[in-house]
């Protein structure tokens, strides 16, 4: 179908067959839908489309989620037709009294969708217990980002410097990718000598993957890597996809109309020294604190970009408490017409 693959539409149905369900966004114009809201087409894409066409408005952009497909659903269902047979069965937000008991049929040559996400969730076993005890992190506003670093063509790494809370092993980290089987070569140094370079401890985790989808990833560590409390390690990641190496630095804005739409939208980054770190090929490590902010051109609009923290997360297990060995004082022994415990005959 137009503007997706079929290799793309096999991969997203693996995913609604694996974890039962897909995410999109897809722009509801109401001139393109039938008129039980159960049949959606679209011919244009979003940046194309009007805000009203022939004197009809849209809903807007909306997110749904994909449950199912019907390779064999005639075109000629939709209110304009499209090039091929073929539908997602889509589960809307707006309740069973909207649609076809609140579901849709959504073309496969519908222009205007993207965003396509599914997301595996850690759920805990049978005891409670989750993959992982600890998530350290800084990222809290993460791929909220609306005003993102530009693509470098030389190599570019960021890091993350934290502290373990206990007695830990350290199993995974998070990667962000934007572009599809990017590269990502992770590396954790323990016992920093020095928290404002994430180099100046120990290796101890040196590897390099290539994930196919771009998007958020938990990845395990080839070998989990033992923390003490209150030592001092870092995360350190260099990815690089088709279009160059790509910083997962939080980025924001002071304020500006967003999109258009009535009041200010806000997405201010900030982050605290000695947290995350940036550096290009051939330099030295800078603490993103120390990053300058820039003025932009965002959606057409002049606006201030700041930064905030980089987006590595990493996942640790407890490490079981070490048995207690009481000591013997042998002097207590002396003299009590007893062996001495401590004396191997």
């Amino acid at each position: 179908p137009s503007g997706q693959s079929a290799s793309f539409l096999d991969d997203l149905k693996a995913a609604v067959m694996t974890y039962g369900a897909a995410d999109i966004y897809v722009l509801w114009a109401l001139c393109y839908a039938t008129q039980d809201n159960t049949h959606l087409f679209v011919d244009k894409r979003d940046f194309e489309y009007q805000a009203v066409e022939d004197g009809v408005s849209y809903d807007g952009g909306h997110i749904v989620t994909i449950v199912g497909w019907d390779d064999g659903y005639s075109a000629s269902n939709f209110a304009e037709t499209p090039e091929g047979d073929g539908a997602w069965i889509v589960k809307n937000s707006w309740g069973s009294g909207w649609g076809n008991d609140g579901y849709f049929y959504l073309s496969y040559y519908d222009r205007s969708v993207q965003s396509f996400a599914s997301y595996q969730v850690d759920i805990p076993d049978g005891k409670g217990q989750f993959s992982y005890d600890h998530n350290y992190q800084y990222d809290f506003l993460g791929l909220k980002s609306y005003a993102p670093l530009g693509l470098q063509e030389q190599s570019a790494e960021a890091a993350n410097v934290f502290t373990a809370a206990g007695s830990q092993s350290l199993k995974a980290v998070s990667a962000v990718t934007i572009t599809p089987g990017s590269t990502v070569h992770t590396r954790v140094y323990q016992n920093l000598k020095d928290k404002n370079d994430p180099e100046s401890g120990t290796l101890a985790a040196d590897q390099t993957e290539t994930v196919k989808y771009g998007g958020y990833h938990t990845l395990s560590l080839e070998q989990a890597v033992p923390l003490e409390t209150g030592e001092t390690f870092s995360v350190i990641q260099e990815i690089s996809g088709s279009d160059g190496y790509y910083w997962p630095i939080e980025t924001g804005t002071g304020a500006y109309d967003f999109y258009g739409m009535e009041g200010t939208f806000h997405c201010i980054a900030q982050a605290d020294a000695g947290q995350s770190f940036i550096r290009k090929d051939g330099e030295g490590w800078q603490d993103v604190t120390n990053l300058p902010d820039e003025t932009i051109d965002l959606y057409g609009k002049t606006a201030v970009r700041n930064y905030g923290n980089a987006m590595i997360k990493a996942f640790t297990s407890d490490l079981p408490e070490k048995p207690v060995t009481p000591e013997v004082d042998p002097q207590l022994n002396e003299g009590a017409g007893e062996p001495d415990q401590n004396i191997q005959e």
